[in-house]
């Protein structure tokens, strides 16, 4: 044979015969191609293998062809229309034993070697024959026809030698243990066409079988470790995002809380400064956050072993709340405070009645602001939650109460204490003072 390397086409689905041939042909220094609708399972089948050079076949008038069918064909329902050609071999092959078997293939062989090895039982028709082969020798056979005189032109059954139901079902004994055989009287047994042309090819049974089976218990065990890496793999590259997203919702309550402070320590800083406006949002950003972190913990709440916990944050959450909304008053307030002193100590004209009135009303909501308060406290107390219990022993509720209330009736005085209505007249004394009068 030349130096030349030959360029070969294999069209095929990934099944153990084609990924034979296709290492019969590569061992003969060949080009070869695969054309084929699955490349995913091409790819696996031969992630073992190194492939530099494939190829595309641009004409094939002149080229060889092979044509393989399982023989079971003919007792199927299918017709076949091939078109004959000088150089076009159609090959109807026997059952097939060896590595890399496909037991989820419906061929008799498959079908039968699968539930020996996975159930330990076998199914045949009485009148059943089977012409068992062996993969690898069925490969170089065929390898050896592309590299010489092949039977091209020509329909061809390639068979192994014919072998009873009884006698390959013995066969599985002596090598798998426990298998139990059944043979069907009903069965229809398979058929061979005629008028075709027949090879036999030799083949030693037992060793047949045994490869087979070695390889199938040796997959087997790879399989199921690899399954079992691949759903360790699996459950452990959604675990982190579960555990984080989970995690994540369980201190949501603590993040909002020390979100909302934050965020009253910075509108305090800005109130310091002057800051009106940026202050108010601020507290609607804290308000905000305090609710949510209140109807989260109402949620995990009745969560059995979290109870305590998620009470003691959904409270927090609504004295914060709470307290927001008070703060709010407060600084309502202050302001209109700070308008009513500058009129008093400015030269501008005021009605010192709408000033009261404005001021009372601020106190009094201050006043029902805290009394709520109070109120929820007292109520958390009754539930043995331990940051109301801490409140309650650091606020005086009544006291702050009381000052709210002479605060209210300081204000409804004020319009009589500034001298609305009323003229006054203030008297200034001066008294000259004699130098005897100091020594």
């Amino acid at each position: 044979m030349n130096n030349k390397r030959i360029l070969i086409c294999l069209y095929s689905d990934a099944n153990f015969l084609a990924l034979s041939i296709l290492e019969s042909l590569l061992s003969k220094n060949s080009y070869v191609g695969v054309v084929t609708d699955d490349v995913e399972k091409w790819k696996e089948i031969t992630g073992y293998e190194s492939f530099s050079e494939f190829i595309t076949l641009r004409s094939i008038a002149t080229s060889k062809q092979f044509v393989i069918f399982p023989f079971e064909i003919f007792s199927s329902k299918e017709d076949l229309f091939i078109n004959n050609s000088e150089n076009l071999s159609v090959i109807y092959i026997g059952d097939l034993l060896g590595p890399r078997i496909d037991l989820d293939s419906n061929l008799l062989m498959n079908q039968t070697i699968n539930q020996i090895f996975e159930k330990r039982v076998g199914g045949f028709a009485t009148e059943e024959v089977l012409y068992p082969m062996f993969v690898g020798d069925v490969a170089k056979t065929i390898t050896k026809w592309l590299f010489s005189f092949g039977p091209y032109g020509n329909k061809l059954l390639l068979l192994g030698p014919p072998v009873s139901a009884s006698i390959f079902g013995e066969a599985n004994q002596k090598i798998v243990n426990n298998v139990n055989l059944k043979y069907k009287q009903s069965g229809r047994p398979r058929t061979l066409p005629r008028n075709l042309e027949k090879q036999e090819l030799p083949v030693n049974l037992n060793f047949a079988l045994l490869e087979t089976y070695k390889w199938l218990t040796r997959t087997s065990s790879q399989k199921r470790l690899t399954e079992k890496k691949k759903e360790r793999h699996k459950h452990s590259k959604y675990l982190l995002p579960v555990t984080l997203t989970f995690l994540f919702i369980f201190i949501l309550p603590l993040l909002t809380i020390g979100s909302s402070f934050g965020v009253l320590y910075l509108s305090y800083k800005d109130m310091l400064r002057g800051k009106t406006e940026t202050v108010r949002n601020k507290i609607l950003i804290a308000k905000t956050l305090f609710t949510v972190g209140e109807r989260v913990s109402g949620v995990f709440a009745y969560v059995p072993g979290l109870r305590g916990i998620y009470r003691e944050t959904g409270f927090v959450s609504r004295v914060g709340r709470t307290f927001v909304d008070t703060a709010g008053t407060a600084m309502s307030l202050i302001k209109i405070s700070n308008e009513t002193f500058n009129n008093v100590l400015g030269d501008s004209v005021y009605n010192p009645s709408t000033a009261s009135q404005e001021i009372s009303n601020e106190m009094n909501q201050l006043y029902q602001d805290t009394s709520n308060l109070q109120t929820l406290v007292l109520d958390a107390q009754k539930l043995n939650v331990w940051s109301a219990k801490y409140l309650l022993s650091k606020v005086n509720f009544d006291k702050v109460k009381n000052y709210f209330k002479q605060g209210k009736v300081l204000a409804a005085n004020l319009p009589s204490i500034l001298g609305k209505d009323k003229r006054k007249t203030y008297l200034v004394l001066f008294h000259r003072l004699n130098r005897s009068d100091i020594i």
